[in-house]
Parts: structure tokens; sequence; C-alpha cells
């Protein structure tokens, strides 16, 4: 059969609903009946994990001051990475250590270790062997790792096959500018310590989900993860941010999940659960959300809840701009624990919205807030049962209090780097692809950065790969962007220089290292702060007047053409720059460079080529009303109108307060 749209019924679902024909939205049927794998007393399980971790807080006190102690309190963490083994001799312990909803989650348990070699995406549906594509679609168990740092740029959503884990411990694994993760009427998906973040809608093509199947998707949305008819899910310790949509979205009957340890930041609409007030199989929704810190820059939906039971436990939220939790179609909903930071507008306070629901319908709905601090006037209108004393007298187990949210949110995130998808102080560690540098141009990690600092994030869609080279140096060294990838690099407040393309670029024998375009003659990787040889694509990046926070961007032909490059500002009011067309294939043959086969991999400019005044625009003619474009420059000027192309075009913009998105080998 097909793979259909998430958002058409599947045949299952509708046998099902046609077997209770007389059910309405208004159906007295408890949560549980609606669902054959939801837990019949989600009391039960929410009073479970407060028990855990009570039970890691008192190990993690008693232990406190002994040699090489490691416990911090946190139920999930403590399990696997104090367990007295080592975790990368023991990495499948960690299906072990669930907690809540989703703590029965396998993964890829019992099942062969798989390394992700290779993190290019070229053919969803013949995926070659080592890439995650390949990993994720096999039958059975399996335990998926990575065998270095990588960006992972996906033409199309990765269909996850059920009993698999995505583990990125040990390496800085993104899953970033394409599409991303779809778990679709599977079960048992464990996914950990990955950054997931810039997730665009795909589609309308074949996509393989398993060895022996492959279907035509329709549009995805842009979710980071997508959970759709998917039961026994944890997602543990990523980061997720700058999705088209959601950020996790989980619907039509998805059930037995578990969110935790992670860090959500830079997004409108963080996370839905449920797919329709009317469709009756998401009131068998359960889901745990527990440790996870909300940082800068959300809106609401932290989570947006239709029908099931929703145990919100122990996450920092450190703002919003709407509201935290919402819901409609009477869930149930249990916040225990939680920090909740009101942000400073006063018409945003109420941590908790009803969503196109009259009180007089919401009032009897079971929203229960026990042990939650309240911050800067933060405030959590709870309703039905969830107003009665005896909730608060019926634990066994108080909820922790949230003075220790610290303490169990302190890791959220991916683990051994920093914890988000951004860049600004407080984020230290492992470097995504490339370094930080300071503003005097030293080296630095991500705890050096500034609130200022930029990001610049390389989209690479030729089918070759290109070396970057910036002057001056953006870290410790010119990364290569291999083709299919999206690589990061970031300056720090006030960094202001030139990037440039390589390509065609080797090591020999005495270990030299050489580009036949862009070249910088550093005879490393690096250029070390030596300038690129034309003829190259420029990228220039300039601040003035001590406004660390405005650019001037272009991208310039003035010393010739390598690579079409264009320059996305990701702020929508800026302009777009570059030069998508690949000059190369309509360069004057006077002006071409040639590798050893006959191909054309550069194109001169004029100036360059022969170095006349006239044509360069200097001495006699070294003003507007004296020099006018050659009918050479007209080439460049005519097939990139955006990009410089000569002297007094005037192709700069200016921007405020941007990242720069850079695509290679822009398509159509």
């Amino acid at each position: 059969m097909l793979l259909h749209h998430r958002h058409r019924l599947p045949v299952h679902i509708l046998l099902f609903l046609l077997s209770f024909p007389f059910l309405t939205a208004a159906s007295p049927f408890p949560n549980s009946s609606l669902h054959l794998h939801a837990h019949r007393d989600p009391d039960s399980v929410a009073r479970e994990v407060q028990r855990q971790v009570e039970f890691s807080h008192r190990r993690a006190l008693l232990a406190a001051g002994a040699k090489d102690q490691c416990l911090t309190g946190n139920p999930v963490d403590d399990c696997w990475r104090c367990s007295g083994s080592d975790w990368r001799q023991d990495r499948q312990r960690l299906a072990d250590c669930g907690i809540g909803f989703g703590r029965d989650a396998l993964g890829g348990k019992g099942g062969p270790i798989y390394v992700v070699t290779d993190p290019s995406d070229h053919d969803p549906v013949n995926p070659a062997a080592g890439t995650l594509r390949y990993g994720a679609i096999q039958e059975g168990p399996l335990w998926i790792t990575f065998a270095r740092d990588m960006t992972i740029r996906l033409n199309e959503e990765l269909l996850v096959n059920s009993f698999k884990t995505i583990d990125g411990r040990g390496a800085v694994v993104h899953i970033a500018g394409g599409a991303c993760i779809t778990l679709q009427y599977v079960s048992n998906i464990i996914i950990h310590n990955v950054h997931i973040h810039h997730c665009v809608p795909a589609g309308e093509a074949n996509v393989r989900s398993s060895p022996t199947h492959y279907g035509w998707r329709t549009r995805s949305d842009g979710d980071g993860i997508s959970i759709y008819s998917g039961r026994k899910i944890w997602v543990d310790h990523c980061a997720l941010s700058y999705c088209a949509d959601g950020l996790i979205d989980a619907v039509m009957g998805s059930t037995g999940i578990t969110i935790s340890n992670n860090h959500f930041s830079h997004h409108n609409e963080v996370m839905l659960l449920g797919h329709s007030d009317d469709y009756l199989p998401d009131s068998g929704m359960q889901v745990t959300i527990a440790f996870n810190r909300f940082g800068e820059e959300l809106v609401q939906r932290m989570p947006r809840c239709r029908r099931g039971y929703f145990h919100v436990v122990n996450n920092d939220f450190t703002a919003w701009q709407m509201y935290a939790i919402g819901g409609s179609a009477n869930p149930t909903i249990n916040s225990q624990g939680n920090r909740y930071i009101a942000p400073t507008n006063p018409g945003a306070k109420e941590v908790t919205k009803r969503v196109d629901t009259e009180e007089s319908d919401w009032s009897g709905w079971n929203w229960r807030t026990e042990g939650d601090v309240m911050v800067n006037g933060a405030f959590f209108v709870a309703s039905g049962q969830g107003l009665e004393a005896k909730y608060a007298k019926a634990w066994s187990v108080e909820p922790k209090s949230a003075a220790l949210i610290d303490q169990l949110t302190g890791n959220a995130g991916v683990l051994g780097g920093p914890r988000d998808n951004s860049v600004g102080p407080g984020n230290s560690g492992v470097n995504y692809v490339g370094s930080a540098t300071t503003q005097d141009g030293g080296e630095g990690g991500y705890g050096s950065l500034g609130a200022n600092a930029r990001r610049f994030i390389v989209d690479n869609q030729c089918s070759y790969s290109v070396w970057l080279g910036s002057i001056p140096s953006m870290g410790l060294g010119d990364f290569q962007v291999e083709p299919g990838t999206v690589m990061y690099n970031f300056a720090d407040d006030g960094w202001r220089g030139r990037l440039w393309l390589r390509t065609h670029c080797t090591t020999d024998n005495h270990g030299i290292f050489s580009c036949l375009t862009g070249d910088c003659g550093s005879e490393v990787q690096s250029c070390e702060g030596k300038p690129a040889k034309a003829p190259v694509t420029l990228l220039d990046f300039l601040n003035f007047s001590g406004n660390d926070t405005q650019y001037t961007y272009d991208v310039s032909l003035m010393h010739g053409f390598n690579v079409p490059a264009m320059v996305y500002p990701q702020s929508s009011s800026c302009q777009p720059t570059g030069c998508p067309a690949d000059i190369n294939a309509i360069c004057p043959g006077d002006l071409r460079v040639k590798d050893s086969a006959g191909n054309t991999i550069a194109c001169h400019s004029a100036c360059d080529a022969y170095q006349d005044p006239k044509l360069c625009c200097i001495n006699e003619y070294g003003s507007h009303t004296q020099c006018q474009p050659s009918s050479r420059a007209k080439v460049f000027m005519q097939a990139c109108p955006l990009a410089h192309t000569w002297t007094y075009d005037g192709r700069a913009f200016a921007c405020w307060g941007s990242d720069f998105n850079i695509t290679l080998c822009p398509k159509a």
C-alpha cells in the first residue's frame, strides 16, 4: 500500500470508529477505553514518575561528596550514566531508563549496532549503506550511532521503522535544513541526543519506509518530529528549534509517549498533542513531559493538548509570549513541580489557555497544579477535579519542589555541548562544525561568544564538495561542506570580513592542501588569514559605525566566479542577494578556467584577465561618468542582477540583527 499523508484517516482507524457508531465528541467513555494501548490507570504512571524522582534525589544526597560522584537526581540520566559501566560499552542500557508513559519503548534494544558513516541523503528510495536513512528503514531492532560529528540534510522525511534507537551520544549530530523525522504506524522508538532544527516541508515524492516497500508521500508539514499513530515513543536529550510547523507533533491515536530532558527554543507552535477536537481515538493519548527546558523565544503550545492525559512534571518554562499549556476537547492536564516564569507582558501571565471554549464548557475539565512555582506573576487556572483538595492528599510521594528544577533540568538538551541550537552567553563545550571566534580574531568555544554573535548556515546543494575560506578567520579551520549537507559557522560581536568558496581541493603526498579554484596558498585547509586567488565568488559582510548588529553584505563577482551562491538573511525585512546562475556554463571563452579534463571550473572577470584600467574602472576611468560596464561584465550582470558585478552597480544591502543562510548551487 502507499504511504499516506499524515492527515488522512488510515483504514484500521476508520474500522475502529465504525465499531462505535453511537460515539460522539461528547461521549462519556473514559479515555482508556478508546485506545487498546492506553494505560488503564494513568495517575499511577504519574505517581511512579514521582517515586523515581524521589529515589534518585535521595541517592544523590547520600552520595554527595563521594569520590567520582556522578548522580544528579535526574532518574533518567542517573540510570545510564551512573550504572557502574562505561555507557560507550553498554549503550543499550539506555532502553532500561525510560520513565512515564513511554517507559516501555525498547528502541533497538537487543539488536546490532549500526554506525552512520555517510551524512548524505541523495536517494530516499534507494538509500546508500552507511546513511541514516538506510539504518532507519531496516526491519527488526537496530541501535543507530554515528561515526563522527555530522550534519544531515534530509531531502525527504526520514520514515523510521519500528524498534529503532537513534543515539547521538559521542558525536555532535544535526538533522537540519531539510525534511526531518516521521514516526508513522510504528512503535518502540528512542531518539536521543540529537540537534533537530530548521526543518522544512517536503514530499510529492517516493520515499522508502522499509527494505521491501516505498510509496508516494504527499506534502509534509515541516515538523521536527511527527508522530502519527505511533506508540511507545521516547524523545530524550534533544535540542529542537526553528521548524516550519511543530517541533514535536503527535496525532491520530498516538500514545505511550515520553518527552524528557529536551531543550526547546526559537519557535511559535512548539508541541501539538492531538489531531482534532472531534477525533475520538486521541482520547487514549497519554504523554509524559518531564525535565525539559522551554527556552528562548517560544510563543505557545508547550504543549497544546486535545483529549487524552498529559503529565507535565518538573519542567522549566523560562518564558512564553502567549501561553504555556493549552488545550481543547477536555484533556486531563496534571502539572506537577514545574517552574513557570511569566513574560513581562501583563496580558500574558496566565500559564493556561482553553482554546476556543467557553468557561461553562471547560469548568469541568480536569486541569490540576501541584507543587508548581509561579514566577513574575504567572498563574495557573485549575478546573474540574483539579480544584478539589483530595488531589493534594492523594499522592504517596509529594511532587518534587520546583526549587530542584535547576538540578533536574540542568543538562536538558544535547549532552556534551551547547544544549540548544543557538549561540549566546552561557553555552560552552563542543562546537557544531567549524568554531567560534572572539572579536579580536582569537579562537574560542561557544562560551566566548557575545550576545550579538552571528550564525552563518551553509547549505551545499551542489553535486560536489565546497571548502569555505574566510578572512579574518571564523574558526579553527575553514571547513569542507559536503554535497547535500548543512554546516554552521559562527562569528562573535563585531566580526567583519569576507567568505569565499573553494573547489576541487586535494592534499598531495607531501601533505600540501590546495584547490583549483579559490585557493589561498596556505598549503593547509585553513586559510590562516590569507586571501583568495581569483577567479572566485566572494561573500562580503561588513559593519559600520561600531554598530555590531548591523551588516552590509553582498555577493561579489568583481573577481570572477566559481560557485553559484545566494545569501538569505533570516530577518524577513532584509533583502536576499547573490548569484544563483552557473556562469561557468555561459562564460566567454577567453575568461574560462579549465581543469585537466577540459571542464570549465571558474570564470575570470574581464578586469582580472586583462588588467585594463578601462575594464577595471581605475586611473582616468575611475568615475561613474568615465567607466561603463563592458560586454563581458554584462554577461555577469544579466545572469546575476542581484550580485555586485561592476564597480558602480551599488549591489550591497544592509540588515540589522540577523543571522545568514548561505545556499550554494540553489535550486530553481
